[in-house]
This record gives C-alpha cells, structure tokens and sequence, in this order.
C-alpha cells in the first residue's frame, strides 16, 4: 500500500556504521535485509542519517522515518515511533 506522507526535516548526523553488529544493531541489520539494504557492506564506514517527523501517522504523533545516506545513496531506511516501547518498521514491504 502506497500512501502520501507529509514530513519535515528534524535532523541530520554522521552517524559511524560499527564494525561488529550484535543484539539491536544485529536485528537492524536484518530489518534492512528484508528491504534489499546489506549493512555489511558498510561495517566502519560513515553515513549521513537524515530523520523526517511523520506529521501524518495514522494515530500517533511521534513517528519519524530514518534514512542512511551513504555516496549519495539510500542504504538503510525505518519508520520508528519514539515512545518508549514504540516499534521500528520497514518502509519497504519486504
């Protein structure tokens, strides 16, 4: 399902791509893996990470979308509701 997202720009970081992956790093990893992202590729490099408040998510306010710019790039992208507990989504249907 396609849908329009209204967004804004809340933020941009360097953000070092580490060289091991284990416990939450390791589960991100393969949450990209679903969407064609190898973040193996990329263990000790740096990425610009853009993050983009979602101003239209069905019932929630604090909803952003990451995305992992590496050489002008996508390499890496979620939806993320900031609350604690909150979920981390593929933007890509895997």
């Amino acid at each position: 399902e396609v849908r329009e997202v209204c967004a804004r720009l809340q933020g941009r970081m360097q953000l070092a791509i580490r060289d091991r992956l284990n416990g939450a790093r390791q589960q991100y990893a393969a949450l990209q893996q679903t969407q064609g992202f190898n973040l193996d590729k990329l263990r000790g490099k740096t990425a610009a990470e853009y993050t983009y408040h979602i101003t239209n998510y069905p019932e929630k306010d604090n909803v952003v979308a990451h995305i992992l710019v590496y050489k002008d790039k996508i390499v890496a992208a979620d939806l993320s509701d900031m609350e604690q507990g909150g979920f981390c989504d593929a933007v890509i249907a895997g």
